[in-house]
């Protein structure tokens, strides 16, 4: 199989997607090249991401969130940059597109140079002191000439067919972490809420995220598991638990593919919803 000098370690907090998720990379990597771990919080769930990417020693560290779906050839590309990047570069990433942006952006998978992980675990900003503690640390190391490219091609989708209560954590965060890009979120969200319940949990997630004064963290711990209470009064439940298929119909590269004939997030369902 090719890739076969990658390792991956994907970072599972108990995501609807996570089975899917492993088997859409089993299908670029070897199965036993792949790491699945639970930890918790984000920082620490980094840091042991690039200690057993050091421990297995293979040239490249791929680390992939669980709510994160790769499209075919994603691993081979990324590596492929990788290559092209030079010695210098800590990581390489292209694109995802982003259910709750509504867009696709550079974000996704890190795909490492494991010979520089050590660099990256020095440089890691101590708990509770950043929402990107991974981001960061390469950004310390850019001032010594270390880089991190960036492309824009689509590599994955993010936050899609997540559970409700993760999608209210996701935005809950995301109005303080991106607060930047609130207003227009908002008014997405609000215009795409009668398609899908997936917005309206987003709208509750924001209004909640700006009532908050503390200090906001990316640990799963720290949100409701439960919001069974919040759904009733929309007469609604949690997602059963995704049942991934051979038929393809959640296929990722079509997903992006409707995507970009339609530039409506909504208008793409799942057949595997239950």
């Amino acid at each position: 199989m090719q890739n076969a000098d990658v390792s991956v370690i994907i970072r599972n907090a108990g995501e609807r997607t996570s089975d899917l998720c492993l088997g859409l990379v089993s299908e670029q990597v070897p199965p036993e090249n792949i790491v699945v771990i639970s930890e918790f919080p984000f920082r620490e769930a980094a840091r042991r991401s690039y200690e057993i990417g050091i421990e297995l020693a293979r040239p490249w560290t791929m680390c992939l969130d669980a709510d994160i779906l790769l499209r075919r050839n994603a691993v081979q590309m990324l590596r492929k940059w990788a290559l092209e990047a030079g010695d210098c570069a800590l990581y390489v990433q292209g694109s995802i597109l982003d259910k709750i942006f509504g867009r696709p952006r550079r974000a996704g998978p890190y795909f490492h140079k494991t010979s520089l992980l050590s660099l990256m675990l020095e440089h890691m900003p101590a708990e509770g002191v950043s929402l990107r503690p991974d981001t960061d640390a390469a950004m310390q190391l850019a001032t010594s000439g270390y880089s991190r490219p960036q492309h824009d091609v689509v590599i994955a989708v993010h936050d899609f067919e997540q559970y409700y209560r993760d999608i209210y954590r996701k935005a809950f965060v995301h109005s303080h972490k991106h607060l930047e890009y609130m207003p227009s979120l908002e008014l997405m969200w609000q215009r795409l809420a009668g398609q899908d319940p997936d917005y309206e949990v987003c709208l509750w997630g924001l209004n909640d995220g700006r009532d908050f004064k503390g200090i906001v963290s990316h640990d799963v711990r720290c949100f409701p598991r439960d919001i069974s209470d919040r759904l009733g009064k929309n007469d609604w439940k949690e997602k059963d638990p995704l049942k991934p298929t051979k038929d393809r119909s959640w296929d990722v590269d079509n997903l992006i593919a409707q995507f970009y004939r339609t530039s409506v997030l909504a208008d793409y369902k799942f057949r595997n919803q239950n």
